[in-house]
């Protein structure tokens, strides 16, 4: 899969700019600092037990955090177009990540290191507001996650991902998103009958 500088510097800019209008010499700090990588299908970004180097923001495809519990692998989040993700713990701590994060889907994505991350803090007032709502959006939906899983019933959780996130449901394999909503296959299934029915 190959992107365009053009195309990449597009991508790039309709993301961050959701969090905060850069000046013109932080766009430019940012845009010499990213690197390109083009992920496949089924493709290992982060594997459990490497610490996280830095933060990546995907342009196009698919990804998943998940961390095994008794051999069982247990979603914890996707990332679609536009997202950025990372391990925050292991990346703000330097320390083994818990979680894999693979490719659903071909992927193409910018990487930013932790080392650049922090020139451009410390360089760009401007990007602290972008670093802040990046966490502060992460942590929200961290936080309404963990209220949905404690709190609502299997079908609203569901109802919930339609709502929010309805790419979600034909792009991710069953197994991984009953896992991803606390919930069996078979369930999953059952709810996404009695939705087209």
């Amino acid at each position: 899969m190959f992107e365009s500088e053009n195309t990449v510097e597009k991508a790039l800019f309709h993301s961050l700019s959701k969090y905060y209008s850069l000046s013109r010499e932080a766009w430019n700090g940012i845009k010499v600092r990213v690197k390109p990588i083009t992920v496949s299908k089924g493709e290992k970004i982060l594997e459990e037990g490497n610490i996280v180097k830095g933060i990546w923001l995907l342009i196009s495809g698919l990804t998943r955090s998940y961390f095994i519990k008794n051999g069982k692998e247990v979603t914890t989040w996707f990332a679609t177009e536009g997202t950025p993700f990372t391990n925050y713990k292991s990346l703000v701590h330097k320390i083994p990540s818990v979680e894999t994060i693979e490719a659903l889907e071909d992927c193409f994505m910018v990487f930013l290191s932790r080392d650049d991350l922090d020139f451009l803090y410390d360089n760009h007032m401007e990007f602290n507001f972008v670093g802040r709502r990046i966490a502060e959006n992460y942590f929200i939906d961290f936080d309404d996650r963990m209220i949905s899983i404690l709190y609502s019933t299997a079908e609203e959780r569901f109802k919930k991902v339609i709502s929010n996130q309805p790419g979600l449901l034909n792009r991710v394999p069953v197994k991984h998103l009953a896992s991803y909503l606390n919930m069996t296959p078979e369930t999953l299934s059952r709810l996404r009958k009695k939705a087209t029915t």
